[in-house]
């Protein structure tokens, strides 16, 4: 490039633009190493995370079967307090049937009162000793039913406790969700920025390979702009010899052009003495025309007169002797008139002659006009051909000079779009950095989910813990209820005995006042 002097002119541009692409492809090796290990930082991240999903997903599935049990325990304990309700339902019915019953002992023992003594008697003894049965058991029952309500407000108060511990339980695992929501945003906010990055990286990879592209085609274009310079000079040389060619040749085409204007002016000058011969032939015409039309008219009048006379030599055909004189006459003058018509038919034919004459003078006068006419629009065309030849020769010549200028304006953009390349490639460069202390930041944070995900890991421990405890007190509660169930099957199933012996008495009773 030093030895040539149109490119020694390149040979500092060229040079920066080497060393740009030496510095790009640095650059890029450097960032692709960094590349490399952001996505291995990623790789164990995600692992990571992976991990931390997996926890996430047996916790919430624990959580899930605890909540799952706790509705269930919940379940149970309505079922067992409708259960208890039913009962005290049952246990107050049947006061009501025992006090029911003693009214109707008193008032029968009013009527055995004042019935007779004896008999009567023996049945008030034994009705008594089974009243007094009757109230001994009336009476343990009213003790078993107080144990019972006081075991039931036990239980309800167990329950209670078990419902507030559910409560707490429900608000801690309330808190570990929100806690785990969190984690997982913190998770899909690291995973998108990661994303982000990766796209980011991709783009500026793209970016390089733009700017060694444009580097190359910047060379490449260098190159091309030498050579269409050379062929352009080449080219502007050979356009000024055609130009001066066209130029001798536009001279001769104007002498040319003045010596067909002068024969054009003789042309027109003969044509303009053609066309008053012409006007004046055109007049004889006109006025051998009218003679025509007065030798027609006249022979018109003559037929018409033979007809006439034809009419009356038909009706003098009688008279022919006095006419034959007249017929010799007659035939006379139509000889010398039909010698007067073929002189006029002669006359016209010569006229008719000399009108072709004329036609064809003037037909020959046309077509030397419309030669002289080819011969000027063919010059013209020639000169206009020329004219264009002129101007594309002065427009190739501009627009080689515009190509020129915009291979010169394309080599600053290009040089521009180097310097841009250089620019984006440093802030590329800090871009990593930044994200590389973002990545230390993310994996601080990891560290701190990890320390509350331990947290909520013992915290959910003990919830377990606790809730083994609740699902055996419920066993045992279960239980109880269980044994009360079937003491109040017991109960129900003696005051249906006691219901039938009082019915089987007061039958034996009424038997024996029938009987009185």
């Amino acid at each position: 490039m030093k030895n040539n002097e149109t490119l020694a002119a390149y040979e500092t541009e060229y040079t920066r633009l080497f060393e740009t692409l030496y510095k790009c492809r640095r650059d890029e090796e450097e960032l692709l190493d960094n590349f490399r290990q952001l996505q291995e930082d990623l790789v164990n991240k995600t692992n990571k995370i992976d991990e931390l999903e997996k926890t996430v997903e047996e916790n919430e599935s624990t959580i899930a079967k605890l909540n799952e049990k706790i509705l269930q325990v919940s379940k149970l304990a309505d079922t067992a307090h409708t259960r208890e309700q039913n009962a005290q339902e049952t246990i107050e019915n049947l006061r009501i049937a025992i006090n029911k019953l003693n009214r109707e002992i008193e008032q029968k023992n009013k009527k055995f009162d004042i019935d007779d003594d004896g008999e009567v008697a023996k049945q008030n003894e034994n009705s008594a000793i089974e009243k007094e049965r009757l109230t001994n058991e009336i009476e343990t029952l009213k003790q078993s039913i107080k144990s019972k309500s006081m075991y039931t407000e036990e239980l309800e108060k167990k329950m209670s406790e078990v419902d507030n511990q559910i409560s707490k339980m429900q608000e801690n695992m309330e808190v570990q969700m929100n806690e785990i929501l969190k984690e997982r945003l913190v998770r899909e906010r690291l995973e998108r920025e990661i994303i982000e990055l990766e796209e980011e990286l991709k783009i500026k990879a793209n970016l390089l390979q733009a700017a060694n592209t444009l580097v190359k085609n910047s060379a490449s274009n260098a190159s091309r702009i030498e050579n269409l310079l050379r062929e352009q000079r080449v080219a502007n040389e050979k356009l000024r010899k055609e130009v001066s060619k066209l130029m001798t040749g536009r001279i001769n085409l104007q002498t040319e052009l003045n010596n067909s204007n002068k024969r054009v002016k003789e042309i027109e000058r003969v044509l303009v003495e053609k066309t008053n011969e012409y006007k004046l032939s055109v007049q004889e015409i006109k006025r051998l025309q009218e003679e025509v039309s007065k030798s027609k008219a006249e022979n018109d009048w003559s037929v018409s007169k033979y007809t006439k006379i034809d009419k009356e030599r038909a009706k003098m055909e009688k008279d022919l002797e006095h006419v034959k004189v007249a017929l010799k006459n007659s035939e006379i003058h139509l000889s010398s008139c039909q010698r007067q018509i073929t002189e006029e038919k002669k006359s016209v034919d010569l006229a008719v002659r000399e009108k072709n004459v004329v036609i064809k003078n003037l037909e020959n006068l046309k077509d030397t006009l419309e030669k002289a006419h080819a011969e000027i629009s063919v010059l013209e065309s020639s000169k206009r051909k020329l004219e264009g030849e002129l101007q594309e020769a002065l427009h190739v010549n501009c627009s080689l000079n515009k190509k020129i200028e915009a291979l010169e304006k394309d080599r600053d953009k290009y040089c521009q779009q180097v310097a841009q390349v250089q620019h984006q490639l440093d802030e590329l460069a800090n871009l990593v950095k930044e994200k590389e202390t973002e990545v230390v930041n993310y994996s601080k944070e990891l560290g701190e989910i990890k320390k509350k995900f331990r947290h909520q890991q013992n915290l959910f421990e003990s919830t377990r813990a606790e809730k083994n405890m609740c699902n055996k007190n419920l066993t045992v509660k279960k239980e109880e209820i269980d044994e009360l169930r079937d003491k109040l099957k017991l109960m129900v199933h003696q005051i249906e005995q006691l219901k039938e012996e009082l019915a089987i008495k007061e039958s034996s009773i009424a038997k024996g006042e029938f009987c009185e």
